[in-house]
């Protein structure tokens, strides 16, 4: 899946493309947030559309697992949806994050441009982040925060009479911009902005927030033991980016300590990765027991590897090159049982 209203099943032997998800319900939205969750708990996927018109709407819904029927938990109005990457989601709620990087649906429909180019951002307009019961779908708070702008959240979780959500914030939208490959291939190396862990707070008793930086070394791509998703947890990994290269994506891997903001970093000259997998290790004890997988390509040789990591301290245990470079990776997992 990407962020299409399409998706495909995959053929595990091949990873062959076999035919295209049919949904057996009426819901018909035009975009597909690309990163649903899954609730082991209830065993369902929570996941967002969006449906664009003359009054858009965000269309949070629930799926069963082996099901293809969708049932909507709610349906939020906007008159400039955001670009809604992702989202959050705890135990009782969901977590809208509405950056003020938004379209004009008319815009979509009229000017041409490819669809991303259709979004502006606005410094001038907050960032609007709306609480979701997930069991009546009614919006519990709107919380009015400063502009930033994210493709990720980390993890979402309650604590008390509070919900937490870390992002990896971006100052602006500038890296979409960044992203395209006219910017990428030009003559001129593109600056890559960066994005740094932030958390938000968000007070459900008296309808309060704020929000803090917890680490000030760059982070994206990010990744966390998935046992750990939905609940109080204490490691985020990620790529990461060196100051010695702001003409690059990433040049580094990342730990992050959410609790106290130390990071633990791997970085190797001229090699570049892509976002890393965390794989606990069975019967593990603790959260970090486990490794990091990512590829890297390595800019000496032109060829990639993939690299596999202590997740607890970031040392090199491995690495396994392939007979010629591996495009970069934008998302992916790991899965024991495929």
């Amino acid at each position: 899946m990407a962020e299409s209203s399409h998706g495909w099943v995959i053929q595990k032997d091949t990873l062959k493309n076999t035919q295209q998800v049919t949904y057996s319900d009426a819901l018909d939205p035009q975009f597909i947030s690309a990163h649903p969750h899954f609730d082991n708990t209830r065993g369902q996927w929570i996941g967002c559309g969006i449906k664009f018109g003359h009054t858009s709407e965000y269309i949070f819904y629930s799926l069963n697992s082996h099901s293809f029927e969708r049932t909507v938990i709610a349906r939020i109005a906007s008159s400039y949806p955001t670009y809604l990457h992702s989202f959050g989601l705890t135990p009782d709620y969901i977590v809208l994050l509405e950056y003020p990087f938004t379209v004009n649906t008319y815009d979509l429909a009229l000017n041409g441009k490819p669809f991303i180019q259709n979004f502006n951002w606005n410094a001038k307009q907050p960032t609007l982040i709306t609480v979701i019961d997930r069991i009546s779908g009614k919006k519990i708070a709107t919380y009015k925060m400063p502009a930033v702008f994210a493709l990720h959240q980390v993890n979402a979780y309650q604590m008390n009479q509070k919900i937490i959500i870390d992002i990896a914030a971006y100052s602006d939208a500038s890296i979409i911009k960044a992203l395209e490959l006219g910017q990428m291939h030009g003559s001129q190396r593109t600056h890559f902005p960066c994005a740094y862990l932030t958390r938000y707070t968000l007070d459900l008793s008296n309808k309060k927030g704020h929000s803090a930086t917890i680490c000030p070394v760059a982070l994206e791509m990010p990744d966390i033991n998935q046992k750990y998703a939905h609940r109080s947890y204490k490691y985020v990994y990620g790529i990461g980016r060196t100051a010695q290269r702001p003409d690059v994506l990433a040049d580094q891997l990342v730990k992050i300590d959410v609790t106290n903001g130390n990071a633990c970093i791997w970085h190797e000259p001229l090699s570049y990765p892509t976002q890393p997998t965390f794989v606990p290790s069975p019967n593990a004890c603790s959260e970090d027991e486990g490794v990091i997988l990512s590829t890297v390509l390595d800019g000496k040789t032109g060829m990639s590897y993939l690299v596999c990591l202590n997740a607890q301290d970031m040392k090199e245990i491995a690495r396994a090159y392939v007979p010629g470079h591996i495009p970069f990776i934008m998302h992916g997992g790991f899965y024991s049982n495929f």
